[in-house]
């Protein structure tokens, strides 16, 4: 069961938003906390500044090199302190049902669970080296997410929103199923659904063997002629193992007949949902 805390600390805009959308309890919410690291190289710039100064006014010629350092680390550190205020009033509030997201303008979006058309997710493992580098210990989990809805609007949550592992375990967990039913619904309608390297159909399944690795969420890849059709009636089953999706086809059960690898298919949960549903005619 998730936990919970209670929407009533939301601000009223926002909770309103999330009420009229249908979301749900509320999950978590995550505030921006910016990458400190992003400014301890940067930080020495003042530094390097004040000791040019003063051994610049002592004579010191080298005091003059300290301030030729000093100049373009203490304007990346303005930078990025700037970038830091400017973003410090994002939020994200996790809800049963979906998200709702603070940009820097203060103006909330909300962004159900059904509205996901696809999105990607990326960890890094953080550790911490001992004193004496002996060992490490895992310190946290740097998690980065981009959305892309079926409306076009497109989202970006980084690494600089603590701990937010859950949005992960719960698109992994609520989007693939939604994501599956639409595409039944549009096969069912007569439509083909694209899938990157696979592309499925009320008649048959579609194989593109050259497609490439969906980069990000931003451009859904695009599929030429297929490399081949097959008809349902000759597809014996689907098997999903060792990273990979086999196609077997109907009299000769031995060895796949295609092999695909998922790096190359568009919301690969979706599809293995789908063709879980979509079993071949008997």
């Amino acid at each position: 069961m998730e936990k919970t805390e209670h929407s009533s600390d939301l601000p009223p805009d926002e909770a309103r938003l999330a009420a009229e959308r249908g979301l749900g309890d509320l999950v978590h919410s995550y505030r921006y906390v910016g990458d400190a690291s992003s400014v301890m190289l940067p930080s020495a710039g003042p530094v390097l500044l004040g000791l040019g100064a003063a051994f610049t006014a002592s004579g010191a010629w080298w005091g003059v090199v300290l301030l030729v350092a000093g100049v373009p680390l203490t304007y990346l550190l303005v930078r990025r302190l700037t970038g830091y205020f400017r973003q410090r009033g994002r939020r994200v509030h996790q809800f049963t049902g979906g998200l709702v997201i603070i940009e820097p303008s203060g103006l909330p979006e909300a962004v159900a669970w059904d509205d996901v058309e696809s999105f990607s997710h990326g960890a890094m493992q953080i550790h911490q080296e001992s004193p004496f580098g002996t060992s490490s210990a895992h310190v946290g989990t740097w998690n980065f997410y981009a959305l892309r809805c079926r409306d076009g609007r497109l989202f970006a949550i980084s690494n600089e929103f603590k701990d937010t592992g859950p949005i992960a375990a719960a698109l992994d967990h609520q989007v693939p199923p939604l994501q599956a039913a639409r595409a039944e619904a549009k096969i069912a309608a007569g439509e083909e659904v694209d899938f990157g390297a696979i592309r499925v159909g009320p008649h048959d399944i579609s194989v593109y063997r050259d497609a490439t690795p969906p980069a990000n969420v931003i451009v859904p890849p695009t599929s030429p002629l297929p490399d081949q059709r097959v008809p349902w009636t000759n597809i014996d089953r689907f098997e999903f193992s060792n990273n990979r999706l086999r196609i077997f086809a109907r009299g000769d059960a031995r060895a796949p007949m295609i092999i695909l690898n998922p790096k190359t298919i568009w919301n690969f949960p979706a599809l293995t949902l789908l063709l879980q549903r979509m079993r071949p005619p008997t």
